[in-house]
């Protein structure tokens, strides 16, 4: 059973890989149904059935060379972080995921970077208190960000 979980997984995630361009005004999107599909995943089987693939595939999409991997990793792991999702995993691999979040901050590419973010926003409405307590690690680096658009918008 688990090795077809790990395929249906899988799909979703390939799926939130593409890009979104193509379907930028559809609330339907592929990409949008399969956030859907893998948060149905994430809170209907159990949590230590479903959360070390769901761990496995937001590490490697996190570490991808493309960015629209990475962007997606982290939005998917933002997606599952509530309640009926992941938490209780997401709050054990606190330190970890939020290692992978200040990488996403401080990504080369703006969008990862924005995804990072908004995925910061949904773990300190979910992942508390843990994540509150590792705010010294992340706020340095919303700073850095915010100080960049700052930068970006009194020089154009």
């Amino acid at each position: 059973m688990t090795a077809i979980l790990q395929k249906i997984i899988e799909c979703g995630f390939a799926i939130a890989f593409e890009s979104t361009e193509e379907y930028a005004d559809d609330e339907e999107s592929p990409h949008t149904l399969s956030m859907y599909m893998l948060y149905s995943y994430a809170s209907e089987v159990p949590n230590p059935t479903i959360y070390p693939i769901f761990k496995t595939l937001i590490l490697q999409a996190c570490q991808h060379p493309d960015e629209l991997y990475r962007k997606a990793g982290l939005k998917v792991l933002g997606h599952v972080c509530d309640s009926d999702g992941l938490l209780d995993c997401i709050k054990d691999d606190i330190e970890e995921l939020t290692d992978l979040l200040v990488a996403g901050l401080v990504d080369q590419n703006q969008a990862v970077r924005e995804g990072a973010a908004i995925v910061v926003g949904q773990f300190s409405d979910n992942v508390v208190p843990e994540f509150l307590e590792l705010s010294g690690k992340v706020l340095p680096c919303l700073f850095q960000m915010l100080q960049k658009y700052v930068e970006q918008a009194t020089t154009s």
